[in-house]
């Protein structure tokens, strides 16, 4: 059943008009949210039916959306398709078919709904980003739970929705990847709490290997002039708002050499240079 309405969700076209009375009426959207709840609820251990799941959620609201849909059953009903998602991504961990459905799902439904709908299910949707950025080595699947949480530091500005100790040590475990577009990703999101926090400077500098990680992303063949960016930026927070150990650490792991190459390498770049 769920995938037969993901089906229909994707291939019947919305309404221009007056969504009453049709397959994309308010009734049938309240009614599939009420029947898909249940079925995610009760066939938790079926992959088949959570990744489907997320599939009529992510085509419904894309219909709805494409159309200008009314939002009214989707940000009344939050709880059911979001604790559906957040439910299956947990549960889930392993399988990449569930856990791409879930975060496209997830992404559809955050970019849909009302913020003052979402604003009390912010702090579990990062928390389950972070738990999968931390335990999936699957590129694709860390790539859109990053894109995730910076589509949430877009709709809701202040770091208190992303950092924290654990997440700020995921986001440098996540800059010794080989994927261009990971590193670039949590490269921004990480230079953005680090401009925004100075109590994650000191977090940071906690870890041993914080110095040396960030210099090697600098050197890396895979940063561009936007990562360099970024990552100048985090270790100029570290020297302005840690200890003076963050100072000897940069010197210490070639750090000078590091900087210069990149400023010679850039030499246009203002936001290189000035960092």
């Amino acid at each position: 059943g769920c995938a037969i309405l993901a089906e229909l969700f994707y291939y019947i076209p919305v309404p221009i008009n007056s969504l009453e009375g049709t397959f994309w009426s308010p009734q049938n959207q309240h009614e599939v949210l009420q029947a898909l709840g249940r079925a995610m609820d009760s066939h938790r251990d079926d992959m088949g039916v959570q990744s489907n799941g997320c599939l009529i959620i992510l085509n419904l609201i894309g219909g709805l959306s494409t159309s200008g849909g009314d939002r009214h059953v989707i940000n009344s009903m939050i709880e059911r398709p979001l604790k559906a998602i957040l439910e299956c991504l947990q549960i889930h961990g392993s399988s990449s078919q569930v856990q791409r459905s879930g975060m496209c799902a997830l992404s559809a439904l955050i970019g849909f709904v009302d913020q003052n709908v979402l604003r009390p299910w912010i702090a579990l949707i990062v928390q389950q980003l972070y738990v999968t950025l931390h335990y999936t080595s699957d590129s694709e699947i860390q790539l859109l739970a990053l894109d995730v949480l910076i589509l949430l530091q877009g709709l809701y500005q202040g770091t208190e929705t992303i950092g924290s100790s654990s997440n700020v040590e995921t986001l440098l475990e996540l800059l010794g990847s080989d994927t261009y577009q990971v590193l670039g990703r949590s490269s921004a999101i990480l230079a953005y709490l680090m401009e925004n926090d100075f109590m994650l400077s000191s977090l940071l500098m906690e870890s041993p290997n914080t110095m040396q990680i960030l210099l090697s992303c600098m050197s890396s063949n895979q940063a561009d002039l936007q990562i360099k960016v970024n990552i100048c930026s985090v270790l100029d927070a570290l020297v302005n708002f840690a200890d003076a150990d963050a100072i000897s650490q940069i010197h210490q792991h070639g750090g000078v050499c590091t900087l210069c190459t990149g400023i010679s390498l850039h030499p246009a770049s203002e936001n290189l240079a000035m960092h």
